[in-house]
Protein backbone atom coordinates (compact mmCIF):
# COMPACT_ATOMS: atom_id res chain seq x y z
CA UNK A 1 0.00 0.00 0.00
CA UNK A 2 1.26 3.46 -0.83
CA UNK A 3 0.78 6.52 1.41
CA UNK A 4 1.25 10.19 0.61
CA UNK A 5 2.64 12.42 3.36
CA UNK A 6 0.77 15.63 2.73
CA UNK A 7 3.23 17.87 4.59
CA UNK A 8 6.22 16.75 2.50
CA UNK A 9 4.25 15.62 -0.59
CA UNK A 10 6.30 12.42 -0.60
CA UNK A 11 5.00 8.92 -1.38
CA UNK A 12 6.25 5.93 0.57
CA UNK A 13 5.32 2.27 0.64
CA UNK A 14 3.61 1.08 3.82
CA UNK A 15 4.06 -2.63 4.55
CA UNK A 16 0.91 -4.43 5.65
CA UNK A 17 0.91 -7.13 8.27
CA UNK A 18 0.62 -10.70 7.02
CA UNK A 19 -1.66 -12.05 5.76
CA UNK A 20 -2.59 -9.36 3.24
CA UNK A 21 -5.30 -9.14 0.58
CA UNK A 22 -4.75 -10.82 -2.78
CA UNK A 23 -6.34 -9.71 -6.05
CA UNK A 24 -8.25 -6.53 -5.13
CA UNK A 25 -11.79 -6.17 -6.51
CA UNK A 26 -12.78 -2.96 -4.66
CA UNK A 27 -11.61 -0.81 -1.74
CA UNK A 28 -12.84 2.13 0.32
CA UNK A 29 -11.63 4.20 3.30
CA UNK A 30 -13.98 4.48 6.28
CA UNK A 31 -13.20 7.53 8.43
CA UNK A 32 -15.29 6.35 11.41
CA UNK A 33 -12.64 3.77 12.37
CA UNK A 34 -9.72 5.03 10.22
CA UNK A 35 -9.62 1.80 8.25
CA UNK A 36 -9.52 0.66 4.66
CA UNK A 37 -11.99 -2.03 3.66
CA UNK A 38 -10.77 -4.16 0.78
CA UNK A 39 -12.67 -6.84 -1.11
CA UNK A 40 -10.38 -9.37 -2.77
CA UNK A 41 -10.90 -12.48 -4.85
CA UNK A 42 -9.47 -15.87 -3.98
CA UNK A 43 -9.73 -19.23 -5.72
CA UNK A 44 -9.88 -22.26 -3.42
CA UNK A 45 -9.98 -25.38 -5.57
CA UNK A 46 -13.10 -25.12 -7.75
CA UNK A 47 -14.60 -22.34 -5.60
CA UNK A 48 -14.17 -18.61 -6.07
CA UNK A 49 -14.45 -16.56 -2.87
CA UNK A 50 -14.64 -12.87 -2.07
CA UNK A 51 -13.11 -11.81 1.23
CA UNK A 52 -13.66 -8.50 3.00
CA UNK A 53 -10.54 -7.23 4.76
CA UNK A 54 -10.17 -4.47 7.34
CA UNK A 55 -6.81 -2.65 7.32
CA UNK A 56 -6.21 -0.22 10.17
CA UNK A 57 -4.57 2.98 8.97
CA UNK A 58 -2.97 3.45 12.40
CA UNK A 59 -1.38 -0.01 12.79
CA UNK A 60 -1.44 -1.38 9.20
CA UNK A 61 -2.76 -4.64 10.67
CA UNK A 62 -5.05 -6.53 8.32
CA UNK A 63 -7.74 -9.08 9.09
CA UNK A 64 -10.57 -10.81 7.23
CA UNK A 65 -13.93 -9.64 8.59
CA UNK A 66 -16.17 -11.52 6.16
CA UNK A 67 -16.28 -13.80 3.13
CA UNK A 68 -18.79 -15.20 0.65
CA UNK A 69 -18.89 -17.18 -2.62
CA UNK A 70 -18.09 -15.14 -5.71
CA UNK A 71 -19.88 -15.69 -9.02
CA UNK A 72 -17.76 -14.88 -12.04
CA UNK A 73 -20.70 -13.56 -14.04
CA UNK A 74 -20.55 -10.44 -11.86
CA UNK A 75 -17.49 -8.74 -13.30
CA UNK A 76 -17.85 -5.31 -11.66
CA UNK A 77 -17.61 -4.75 -7.93
CA UNK A 78 -18.23 -1.51 -6.03
CA UNK A 79 -17.61 -0.74 -2.36
CA UNK A 80 -18.57 2.54 -0.71
CA UNK A 81 -19.43 3.99 2.71
CA UNK A 82 -23.00 5.04 3.44
CA UNK A 83 -23.77 8.24 5.36
CA UNK A 84 -24.37 6.23 8.55
CA UNK A 85 -20.95 4.52 8.31
CA UNK A 86 -22.20 1.17 7.04
CA UNK A 87 -20.49 -0.35 4.01
CA UNK A 88 -22.39 -0.59 0.74
CA UNK A 89 -21.37 -3.43 -1.59
CA UNK A 90 -22.66 -3.81 -5.12
CA UNK A 91 -21.86 -6.36 -7.83
CA UNK A 92 -23.12 -6.21 -11.38
CA UNK A 93 -22.80 -8.14 -14.61
CA UNK A 94 -21.09 -5.41 -16.61
CA UNK A 95 -21.64 -6.36 -20.26
CA UNK A 96 -23.78 -9.35 -19.22
CA UNK A 97 -27.14 -7.89 -18.13
CA UNK A 98 -28.74 -11.31 -17.58
CA UNK A 99 -27.50 -11.62 -13.99
CA UNK A 100 -28.70 -8.21 -12.87
CA UNK A 101 -27.09 -6.60 -9.83
CA UNK A 102 -26.87 -7.45 -6.15
CA UNK A 103 -26.72 -4.73 -3.49
CA UNK A 104 -25.81 -5.31 0.15
CA UNK A 105 -25.58 -3.06 3.19
CA UNK A 106 -23.04 -4.23 5.77
CA UNK A 107 -22.92 -3.02 9.37
CA UNK A 108 -19.40 -2.61 10.72
CA UNK A 109 -19.01 -3.79 14.31
CA UNK A 110 -16.12 -4.53 16.63
CA UNK A 111 -14.01 -6.93 14.57
CA UNK A 112 -16.89 -8.16 12.42
CA UNK A 113 -19.20 -7.11 9.63
CA UNK A 114 -22.86 -8.13 9.61
CA UNK A 115 -25.30 -8.18 6.70
CA UNK A 116 -28.12 -5.67 7.25
CA UNK A 117 -29.92 -6.23 3.96
CA UNK A 118 -29.46 -7.80 0.54
CA UNK A 119 -31.35 -6.84 -2.61
CA UNK A 120 -31.41 -8.01 -6.23
CA UNK A 121 -32.06 -5.52 -9.03
CA UNK A 122 -32.74 -6.18 -12.69
CA UNK A 123 -30.29 -4.57 -15.08
CA UNK A 124 -26.70 -3.55 -14.49
CA UNK A 125 -25.02 -0.67 -12.72
CA UNK A 126 -23.08 1.83 -14.80
CA UNK A 127 -21.31 3.70 -11.97
CA UNK A 128 -20.44 3.40 -8.30
CA UNK A 129 -23.70 3.51 -6.31
CA UNK A 130 -24.11 5.86 -3.35
CA UNK A 131 -26.40 5.06 -0.44
CA UNK A 132 -27.92 8.01 1.40
CA UNK A 133 -29.65 7.54 4.74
Amino acid sequence: MWQLELDAMVWHEARLSEPAPGSVLAAVFRSQDRAFYVLDGLKVGPLALARLWRISLDTLRSSVVGSCPRLRRFDRTYLSVAEDGDLFLAVTGGARPRGGSWLAKLEVGAGAVELRWLRHERGRLIATPVLCA
